[in-house]
């Protein structure tokens, strides 16, 4: 190694310039013990710093063969440090987290070897320490921590060792045998040892340099030969730490600070607990929340209405809240809104006329106290009297609900088709029409006759006579009947009981119709395709109503939930800012305290990717817990959110569905946050020297 016009000079802020070393030129060799002593502030520790490449110099050139140390960038020094240089520091700089043989062994594994512990076990034995391999460091005197050092140092083969102040903490006794240890190992390759001690300098150094003021004042031995050419940065390894031992080291950057730790775990799972439900809150869809619901409760049909939304005189709430400040009023259902529907729906679809009829009535015969008796008799029979509305079905569409039928379904207008109860009320005293009174025995007798299906009460009654073509039997129980009695609810629906007393009519027997029955489907992406072409119309004054008891109430949510979607989009995104900032604060707090660590990896040949990989293997475990954490407390908020509109709306919807996308953006989230904790400080840092680092590390 040849050194020439070497100069070093440290300015700081506010004092006068330091010149540490001052236009230094000799040679060094190949193997031997060569001391460099002289008193503090000589710049001995500085010259030993540029010749490991652990600081640059501001002028010279430090030639190891035909390569100049001070012109290779400082990935090539992380090289040069990790191939061709052991360090043996007067603080030992062990890693505390690291038993011996794992201390030792990282030197080899920077260097991309797997097994190396027979390699470690003769290099304790070398330094005096079989059998220590499972020892932790800090359970050792200064005298074994140096050995350690020395073995961590030689046991990749280097072809320096560097030595600085290396008995500078140790007893005298202790001191000798460290200095004989060099002495052994500078046989077979160069040992450079910064000391004070001049005595043992003098006793075991093959070359003695003395400093004073950066200047060489004395050197026992010159070297002028020529030195042998070295392997070129080319050839010199970059390190490569297994994941294994990345992931231990940087674990390790926590348990320093374990109650801050736990508090900011504790925090950052509230807030990105709190920003998951944001997160999914934000993605409320009343489009997924009623196929979900519908396909959940799997009721076999629901009902669609048709209504116009106007102004509602007497609005005076907040419409911030998403209040529309409107009213739906029932509208009808056209033909052409039927063949809409049936173009964007795969099941079936029925459409209803919702009307009391009680015209049919003129056609009894029998009067209340025949009826009555009637009932008494026969307890099981439904004697109907009236007709609750119409309903268009096919022949297909009657076996497929299991009815059977006599006769045939009506083909026009002038021609309906009644229930089987309607006929029993005939079959008491007769069928009246026309003035005359037919003798009822069985269905087929009603078959070709008129009955009046108008409405009574208007003045005048018009009649609206006509003939029946069949006889439909739906084989409802009167306690199934008389328990979803009323039209209008939708439990009417929900049962056998779903079609009962109705005529059953063509679809062009009205122009308008007032509902339609819709069959429902398991098919998730036809409900919810259909649900969302029926909310799309919403945007309309005309729109489309889906009504079941499992979605009872989400019409009048639907305003609201646009609002608090978008405001819940931005808490996501001011409680993200607050996880962030919290999160990246204490990631970096955590690794500006191990500035020394990372100055002593950096020392031993980590590069800046190294560095990277072992502190975010430690940040990435944390974030992982965190993120854990946060999806528990995400599924909890999301359980007594739901909880809490089901109590409230008296309903079965799911508002907050836990959306995989959430999982992936608050993963997304939490990960971006630890990796730009971990390498922003370790960014800041890199722009100093390893020796910088570790005096920086030292600082309290």
């Amino acid at each position: 190694m040849q050194i020439k016009n070497l100069k070093k000079t440290y300015n700081k802020k506010g004092t006068s310039p330091v010149f540490a070393l001052r236009d230094l030129t000799f040679t060094l060799p190949e193997r031997g013990l060569v001391f460099i002593v002289g008193r503090s502030g000589s710049g001995k520790s500085t010259l030993l710093n540029l010749l490991s490449g652990l600081d640059s110099a501001d002028e010279g050139r430090i030639l190891l063969g035909d390569t100049d140390l001070c012109k290779l960038s400082p990935s090539q020094l992380d090289a040069y440090r990790n191939s061709c240089c052991g360090f043996v520091f007067q603080e030992y700089d062990l890693i505390p987290e690291l038993n011996v043989e794992d201390n030792i062994a990282l030197a080899l594994e920077m260097q991309g070897q797997k097994d190396s512990h027979d390699e470690v076990c003769s290099v304790l034995e070398r330094v005096g320490l079989k059998g220590y391999e499972k020892r932790k460091v800090l359970e050792m005197s200064g005298g074994q921590k140096q050995r350690v050092a020395i073995a961590r140092a030689i046991v990749k083969d280097p072809k320096i060792v560097f030595a600085d102040e290396p008995t500078g903490s140790l007893d005298r006794a202790t001191g000798e045998d460290i200095f004989l240890l060099l002495k052994e190992l500078s046989k077979d390759r160069l040992v450079i040892v910064v000391s004070h001690d001049t005595d043992s300098a003098q006793k075991y150094g093959d070359r003695v340099i003395e400093l004073e003021d950066g200047r060489i004042i004395r050197d026992s031995s010159p070297c002028d030969t020529k030195v042998s050419r070295s392997p070129l940065p080319a050839q010199w390894k970059r390190s490569k730490l297994p994941l294994k031992t990345a992931i231990k080291i940087g674990c390790s950057n926590f348990k320093y600070h374990p109650i801050r730790m736990i508090a900011t775990i504790v925090l950052a799972v509230i807030a990105f607990s709190l920003l998951g439900f944001a997160i999914n809150a934000s993605f409320i869809d009343p489009t997924s929340v009623t196929a979900d619901a519908l396909l959940k409760n799997d009721p076999p049909y629901f009902i669609l209405k048709k209504v116009n939304a106007v102004d509602d005189p007497n609005f005076t709430a907040d419409k911030f809240f998403g209040d529309s400040g409107k009213i739906e009023e029932a509208t009808t259902i056209t033909k052409a809104d039927i063949d809409a529907l049936r173009s964007n729906y795969p099941s079936k679809i029925y459409p209803v006329k919702e009307i009391f009829v009680n015209a049919v009535q003129l056609s009894i015969v029998a009067d209340a106290d025949q009826l009555n008796k009637a009932y008494e008799l026969m307890p099981d029979v439904y004697f109907a009297t009236t007709i609750n509305g119409f309903i268009a079905l096919s022949e297909e569409d009657i076996y497929k609900l299991g009815y059977s039928m006599k006769g045939r379904l009506p083909l026009n207008a002038d021609e309906i088709a009644i229930e089987e109860t309607l006929v029993d009320s005939f079959k008491i005293a007769g069928l009246r029409e026309d003035g005359k009174i037919y003798p009822i025995t069985n269905s087929e007798d009603v078959i070709g006759h008129k009955i009046d299906v108008g409405v009574l009460g208007n003045i005048p009654h018009v009649a609206n006579l006509k003939t029946v073509t069949g006889i439909i039997d739906t084989g409802c129980s009167l306690s199934e009947r008389e328990q979803n009695h009323y039209f209008t609810k939708v439990s009417a629906y929900e049962n056998c009981a779903k079609f009962h007393e109705k005529v059953y009519v063509t679809e062009n027997f009205f122009d308008e119709w007032d509902l339609c029955i819709c069959e429902s489907t398991k098919n998730k992406k036809s409900m919810t395709a259909f649900v969302s072409s029926v909310f799309d119309q919403m945007k309309e004054e005309e729109y489309f109503k889906l009504q079941h008891d499992s979605i009872d109430g989400l019409y009048g949510m639907i305003p609201s939930i646009v609002v608090y979607r978008h405001l819940f989009a931005y808490v996501a995104i001011i409680v993200f800012i607050i996880a962030f900032v919290f999160l990246v604060n204490f990631v970096a707090t955590s690794m500006r305290s191990q500035t020394e660590q990372i100055g002593i990896l950096s020392a031993l040949g980590a590069d800046f990717k190294q560095l990277v990989k072992i502190y975010l293997c430690g940040a990435l475990i944390l974030g992982l817990a965190i993120f854990a954490l946060s999806v528990i407390g995400t599924a909890v908020s999301a359980t007594v959110f739901d909880y809490s509109i089901i109590k409230m709306y008296g309903n079965q919807l799911h508002m907050i569905s836990f959306d995989p996308i959430m999982l992936v953006i608050l993963c997304s989230m939490i990960a971006f946050t630890v990796v730009l904790g971990t390498i922003l400080p370790i960014l800041r840092i890199r722009k100093y020297s390893p020796v910088e680092k570790i005096n920086l590390g030292r600082i309290k």
